[in-house]
């Protein structure tokens, strides 16, 4: 197991938990890795993962949905901008 990987502890509320099913079911999504890429360039050449992304409709809603992810024991990645929305990102099982 990677040092990196890690399990939250201790379950997240039911109240974080029902929010982030909602903002997922939503218009969130997962961002599948390329294997026909990661096979081609190796893990060095593409390190992109699996990730699970939330888009929020406001920078209020980005904030809200970070801080739900942060109590959840996930760390956020980096925001970037996908039309006129914001999208939040995290991958599962790393801090």
């Amino acid at each position: 197991m990677c040092p990196d990987k890690i399990v939250p502890s201790g379950a997240p509320s039911d109240r974080v938990v029902s929010e982030l099913a909602a903002y997922f079911s939503r218009n969130g999504y997962v961002r599948r890795q390329n294997a026909g890429r990661l096979s081609r360039e190796g893990y060095l050449g593409y390190k992109k993962g699996d990730e699970v992304r939330l888009t929020a409709q406001s920078p209020e809603e980005l904030a809200r949905i970070r801080a739900l992810l942060e109590r959840a024991g996930f760390r956020p990645g980096k925001p970037f901008v996908k039309g006129a929305s914001t999208a939040s990102r995290f991958t599962v099982g790393r801090r």
